[in-house]
């Protein structure tokens, strides 16, 4: 995600000194200059002829949905490299099919700085490999050599280069929390749409699990007990939510768990279409969102 934002700063979240938000940033991974961020790529995107996306699904998961759909239409090139045929992959021209973290060895880095080993536990699934083999094939097609064979020699090009992993040292820090700004309420449009992952679910990748889907199986309109009597809903019955950008139909939670005048919908679930009714924000912050519900006829 960070290459595919490009050299926006705000995009990347870019850590403090010391901060606790490593990711791939702290661990010396970063865009080349003069790149796009992603609210340039998939928002003003006259300029951009090719993407090449890894691990995200942007096609579910970015604001104003329908947008970021064109966009990646409107691509002379778009190359995909995932563990499935997501949303973002139907649209690709190539898709790079990746070993899941079970089937492959390596290693990650937690929000404590701790650098965790990974064994492979399962063998790859049909033509997968893992991702840095994926990059060393693509960069010797193209006439270059990344100098490394396996695993053991990219873990000791990691050792030699990033700090955070070779002192051993980490300190931690926390920002203030953003406020987050929005649309301003409106009596055409009263309601804030709040959309986040749920506990059970992560981005929209989660979805395809069968236990975790069992659980939480689809998308909901979660409704304060009292805004529910006021639109003449009920729980488990259909819901119209409209905003300045489309509609959608979702089926109502009424619960107290959200405040009034707001209402929550999870973002996971790709024919729910959800981010249809979101925009984008150039700071790189989910903005809130204006909205009207009504009962389904």
């Amino acid at each position: 995600l960070v290459l595919l934002m490009g050299d926006a700063p705000e995009t990347l979240q870019v850590p403090a000194e010391f901060s606790n938000t490593l990711g791939m940033w702290t661990v010396g991974v970063g865009p080349l200059h003069g790149g796009k961020g992603a609210y340039e790529m998939f928002y003003q995107p006259e300029s951009v002829k090719a993407m090449y996306i890894m691990g995200e699904n942007p096609a579910v998961s970015f604001p104003d949905a329908s947008s970021v759909e064109n966009t990646l239409k409107s691509l002379e090139l778009l190359i995909v490299q995932d563990i499935f045929l997501t949303e973002t992959a139907r649209l690709a021209d190539v898709v790079l099919p990746a070993s899941s973290w079970a089937e492959k060895e390596g290693s990650f880095m937690s929000a404590t700085g701790a650098v965790q080993r990974m064994p492979k536990l399962l063998a790859e699934t049909g033509e997968s490999i893992p991702d840095w083999m994926i990059f060393r094939n693509l960069a010797r097609l193209m006439g270059s050599d990344l100098g490394v064979s396996n695993l053991n020699e990219i873990r000791s090009e990691v050792k030699k280069a990033v700090e955070a992993v070779s002192s051993g040292e980490i300190r931690l820090s926390f920002n203030p929390a953003p406020y987050l700004t929005g649309e301003t309420p409106s009596v055409e449009y009263p309601l804030s749409l709040v959309t986040a992952n749920v506990m059970q679910h992560s981005g929209a990748l989660s979805v395809l699990s069968k236990n975790l889907d069992s659980v939480v199986p689809d998308a909901y309109l979660q409704i304060n007990t009292k805004d529910a009597r006021k639109y003449g809903i009920e729980d488990e019955s259909f819901v119209r939510v409209i905003s300045k950008r489309g509609e959608i139909y979702l089926k109502a939670m009424v619960s107290e768990e959200v405040p009034e005048k707001t209402v929550f919908a999870p973002m996971h679930f790709a024919h729910a279409k959800v981010n249809s009714l979101t925009y984008p924000s150039v700071n790189g912050e989910v903005p809130l969102v204006r909205v009207r519900i009504e009962a389904a006829q």
